[in-house]
């Protein structure tokens, strides 16, 4: 059977940009918390819509920067989806 599971990177707004100044790729992600989170709602909606479970993973500054050295990861758009698909697959074998 199809895994029809997406893990999506989330981020509290306090910590959006100091999510952006830590991030390699920091100067693509939207300006702003606000920006930034309508699109995220929007690609949530979409893939649920899809027939997808979405969850939301929250990515924390101080943890993903601790992770990504620990994995030898760049600090970035596919470190972010990784960290979040890891820690997804994680919740939900804690919860089995």
């Amino acid at each position: 059977m199809e895994d029809r599971r997406l893990a999506l990177p989330w981020f509290r707004s306090g910590d959006y940009d100091e999510i952006r100044r830590i991030m390699s790729d920091g100067h693509k992600m939207a300006n702003s918390y606000e920006v930034w989170l309508k699109d995220a709602e929007a690609e949530s909606k979409r893939a649920e819509s899809h027939g997808m479970l979405v969850e939301r993973v929250m990515i924390e500054p101080y943890e993903f920067e601790v992770w990504c050295a620990a994995n030898g990861m760049d600090k970035d758009g596919y470190a972010r989806e990784l960290f979040a698909a890891e820690n997804a697959a994680y919740d939900s074998r804690s919860r089995a």
